[in-house]
């Protein structure tokens, strides 16, 4: 399989050519692909760059995560479960959180009724 190593780059184009694609590094042409392709490579390195960025702030993703789950909403910023384990100690053990977020969702009462109200047109026939 051909590999394409590009150390150091000071100018990145892409340009079209028809249907195809055209990258240039540095002024020289790297690679022409058909537009299709190009979609798919393309998707495919924007999915492990994310990986690698996320890699790289996980620290910052648990912090934030723990945070969210101190205040009591449960929503998810990553599917890694290593990062959502350290948010999950986050919120329980840091000092920080405890100090100004110091209830959870258990402590919080709530006199709002959840859910959607049911509406009848008609009677039902053993009700009568």
């Amino acid at each position: 399989m051909p590999s394409i190593i590009i150390p150091k780059i000071k100018e990145a184009k892409v340009k079209i050519q028809g249907i195809n694609v055209i990258l240039l590094i540095d002024g020289e042409k790297i690679a022409e692909l058909h537009w299709e392709v190009a979609l798919l490579i393309s998707r495919a390195l924007n999915i492990q760059a994310r990986k690698i960025e996320e890699n790289l702030k996980a620290e910052k993703i648990a912090y934030d995560q723990a945070t969210l789950l101190r205040a009591g909403i449960n929503l998810g910023l990553t599917n890694n479960k290593a990062i959502q384990d350290e948010a999950k100690k986050l919120a329980a053990h840091d000092q920080k959180l405890r100090k100004y977020i110091p209830h959870t969702t258990d402590e919080i009462r709530s006199r709002e009724v959840v859910g959607a109200p049911t509406i009848i047109k008609h009677r039902r026939r053993n009700d009568a």
